[in-house]
Order: C-alpha cells, then structure tokens, then sequence
C-alpha cells in the first residue's frame, strides 16, 4: 500500500492515498481483529453498521463460494482465530451452477438452490436484502 501512495496511484488499495491513511488503515484492521478475539465475530448490524455491509459472496459456475467485494480481512482473521460461523449475504450465483442443481434435484430453480443452501450451510436467516447465511 505505501508502495501505491508513493507512486501516486490514482486508484490506492482501500482508498488509502496517503501513509497517515495507510497507518489509520491497519489501526482499524488491529482493532477488528483484538474485537473478534474478544467478543467472536460480530454481524454489522451488532457493531451499529448497516446489514449490507456484511461479507458478499458469489456461488461460482461450479457451486463454490467466491468474494464479492469487501471482507476478505474479516474472513482470514475468522480462520485464524478458529471462528467457524460467519455470516455473509449470498449476492448472486451462476446461472450455470442453478441449471446444474435443477437438474440433479428435479425441482424449480428456488427450491433447488433453497435446498443446496440449507444441506451445504449451518443456518439460513433472512433480512432485508436477500440470502444471508452462515457457513459451516
């Protein structure tokens, strides 16, 4: 990230276009991480954020679960201090990946991905945005 702001990135990693921002950056990843230690692994919505800013992931075109944009701190820092459970909103899956799950179940596409969902994850809420779920 320094390395971008000296180069004057138009585009810096994490908005961070300057090494104070780069600094206060890390301070709020190091106290994430001493939070997530302490307490487990809050939802947004518990830490007072709103629920869309929880980890978006993606189902890939062969059923795996891919990063949307943002959280991919949250969830190594999960992985490292042993957090099985975290939750995420589900914000979009391949068509081909749906068309593969209707076939092998037989059922309409909203049944068969309801159904992979709840036999591939621990629990499934609803909010107000779409699927969010918890992995194993």
């Amino acid at each position: 990230m320094i390395y971008k702001v000296n180069q004057g990135d138009p585009n810096p990693p994490q908005g961070c276009d300057t090494h104070d921002a780069v600094k206060s950056y890390f301070k709020e990843l190091k106290k994430a991480y001493k939070s997530m230690k302490k307490k487990g692994y809050l939802t947004q919505a518990q830490q007072g954020k709103p629920s869309v800013e929880e980890i978006r992931l993606h189902v890939t075109r062969n059923g795996e679960l891919c990063l949307g944009t943002g959280g991919n701190h949250r969830i190594r820092m999960a992985e490292l201090l042993g957090i099985d459970n975290i939750p995420f909103l589900l914000r979009g899956i391949h068509s081909k990946w749906v068309i593969k799950l209707c076939e092998r179940t037989g059922l309409p596409p909203h049944k068969a991905i309801e159904s992979w969902i709840n036999q591939n994850f621990s629990r499934l809420k609803y909010i107000d945005q779409p699927l969010t779920t918890l992995t194993k």
